[in-house]
């Protein structure tokens, strides 16, 4: 681990899971707002707007599949949350949930294209990362973008982590839906 990850994971303050990770739009309010448009094959870091904090995010890791081949499995999320423990953060992972109409998702980051064959490779990766006591949901996405940049399926630039997590803030900051390519990552 970087120096510099070191020191700024043990610098921060946990952020609990929403307890509905992506809320839908309500009908009316559905018809005014754009569902987010995904690449197909696409991994995403999220960050979600946490209803009691304006400037606290919950971060997860997000593989877009494809709606049309398996509508019933079209994406599978990935994160840590202390929502059945405050304090302990433990792995989760989710499949099928659809994001395009979560109103909570402020940001989603694409970090790597990433075909079938590698999809249970990529859950058995994240499953692994480590989770320390000082662990929270954003130093668990930082983390692991260090081992899937390891194993290849995420190829970060120079300083890559720490320049994607001040994209990440400053996407999510703007307190808007935004999906964009990350300028730190190879594709």
């Amino acid at each position: 681990m970087t120096d510099y990850l070191h020191d700024f994971l043990h610098s921060t303050h946990p952020a609990l899971a929403p307890d509905d990770l992506f809320r839908e739009t309500k009908p009316d309010i559905e018809s005014q707002m754009a569902p987010l448009i995904l690449d197909r094959e696409s991994l995403y870091i999220t960050l979600n707007a946490l209803e009691s904090e304006v400037d606290l995010f919950h971060w997860g890791i997000y593989l877009w599949k494809d709606d049309v081949a398996k509508p019933d499995d079209v994406g599978q999320y990935f994160h840590v949350t202390d929502r059945n423990s405050p304090g302990r953060f433990s792995y989760e992972d989710t499949r099928s949930p659809d994001i395009r109409r979560a109103i909570n998702v402020l940001a989603a980051l694409k970090i790597a294209i990433v075909k079938p064959a590698q999809w249970d490779r990529l859950g058995e990766l994240l499953s692994r990362v480590h989770i320390h006591e000082w662990t929270t949901c954003r130093t668990w996405v930082l983390e692991a973008l260090e081992v899937l940049d390891k194993e290849g399926i995420v190829k970060l630039k120079d300083d890559g982590v720490e320049n994607i997590e001040r994209e990440c803030l400053n996407l999510a900051g703007n307190r808007g839906r935004v999906i964009q390519q990350s300028d730190y990552c190879k594709f």
